[in-house]
């Protein structure tokens, strides 16, 4: 028989041995217990060994065991460590509900595994960053926040706003002879309301502030971007015809 030494960094952790290449396994094959632990009489063949610590992946490698000979295994369980920056600094980092502190922000003893963070900062959008934690590699994650109030550029949208409620300007058809074309440049916000407007483009200076004032009360689905609500500026055409 062969001899079979299992170690781990840390110590006492659980391990399990059972054969390799092997359909059916009798129940008394399989070995476990925590480390180190020394197995003196195992038939020789391949083996599977499986690492577990709470917290951790499991780990599995597989030995071969030589008649009369001795193998030693050692696994060790190393940590990754993340580095979040994020512009401007001092955004919130929190993952699972959990605030660990503000950018920069080194965190060690992570670990290996997927990982998300949340980035939070008043006035910015809040962002989440993801990634891969390593053993004993260095994780970094950096992210720009994007301003609440930036205006985004319409061709930059996954979706441009859609008015959903549009009162149109109360002009007497006395005042109209010709058709009329007036132009209304405002923002639709986050949040589907109007606000910066101005007249781009107007015949009538009359009929083009009774033009802005219903634009005002015009409400958006907003545009977005990732599937986030940002702010954009569009033009709001009015056609103003005369009277029948």
């Amino acid at each position: 028989v062969g001899t079979l030494i299992i170690k781990s960094e840390p110590a006492d952790v659980s391990y399990s041995v059972r054969p390799a290449n092997t359909f059916f396994v009798a129940s008394d094959a399989n070995r476990s217990g925590r480390t180190p632990a020394t197995l003196v009489d195992l038939t020789p063949g391949d083996y599977v060994i499986t690492y577990s610590r709470e917290g951790w992946p499991a780990h599995d490698e597989t030995v071969t065991i030589g008649r009369d000979a001795t193998v030693q295994t050692n696994w060790a369980f190393r940590s990754g460590i993340v580095k979040l920056t994020s512009n401007p600094v001092g955004a919130s980092v929190t993952s699972d509900g959990t605030i660990l502190g503000v950018t920069p922000l080194t965190l060690s003893e992570q670990v290996p595994g997927a990982a998300s963070y949340e980035l939070s900062l008043p006035g910015y959008d809040t962002e989440t960053l993801s990634g891969q934690i390593q053993s004993g590699q260095i994780l970094a994650l950096t992210r720009t926040l994007e301003s609440e109030d930036r205006i985004a550029r319409l061709t930059d949208t996954d979706e441009r706003p859609v008015p959903i409620l549009m009162p149109q300007p109360e002009v007497s058809s006395r005042r109209i002879v010709e058709p009329l074309r007036v132009d209304i440049q405002l923002v639709v916000d986050r949040y589907g309301n109007t606000r910066d407007l101005s007249i781009a483009k107007s015949p009538d200076a009359e009929i083009g502030k009774l033009c802005l004032a219903a634009a005002a009360k015009w409400k958006f689905k907003p545009a977005t971007i990732n599937g986030k609500p940002v702010n954009v500026r569009v033009a709001v055409p009015f056609n103003i015809m005369p009277a029948s």
